[in-house]
């Protein structure tokens, strides 16, 4: 099963078979660098699973599924990384919002921020993950981001972890400028 993940946007690959047999394996395809990542396995091989992205941000339920002794009935969590902002669209001046969950405690996460149009070059920020493995930070618009959209990527340093989110000062920002 493949799931996109909310607030990531990363696919989550999990399960299915191989050679015949229920697979454990779980990988992640990360589209902004056309890779695929082992970031670990399921408890026991599951083909034909369902699942879905859970409420509490950062977690995938899978259930059942066929396992090596037949119908599986268990469910099973795996836990990912999520960047979000505060909202989409900024006016120069606003500070934007960064939070994050799924890194591990105590882990420094690195915040890329890549503009397109490149206007200035590529910007990285280091935060530290709290006790829940939360992350928060902040950015500053500048007013020559008019019209820029921001790729923001975060990665743990210590598990590897990523998510990608982006944000604007486009045209949304423009009309609220002018009124």
């Amino acid at each position: 099963q493949a799931f996109l993940l909310p607030d990531n946007n990363s696919v989550l690959i999990v399960g299915g078979s191989s050679g015949g047999k229920p697979s454990s394996a779980a990988e992640l395809f990360v589209p902004w660098q056309d890779a695929i990542k082992t970031i670990g396995a399921l408890a026991e091989g599951r083909a034909a699973a369902a699942g879905s992205p859970m409420g509490r941000k950062g977690s995938l339920l899978v259930a059942g599924g066929i396992g090596a002794k037949g119908a599986l009935t268990s469910t099973e969590t795996l836990a990912y990384a999520t960047i979000t902002t505060d909202k989409l669209d900024y006016v120069p001046g606003e500070t934007v919002q960064i939070t994050g969950t799924g890194w591990l405690p105590g882990e420094t996460v690195t915040l890329l921020f890549h503009e397109v149009p490149t206007y200035d070059p590529d910007h990285t920020q280091t935060v530290v993950a709290d006790a829940a493995g939360n992350i928060r930070s902040q950015y500053l618009v500048e007013p020559r981001d008019l019209g820029v959209t921001i790729y923001l990527s975060a990665t743990g340093q210590t598990s590897g972890r990523q998510a990608q989110t982006m944000f604007r000062d486009g045209p949304a920002s423009l009309e609220h400028c002018a009124n």
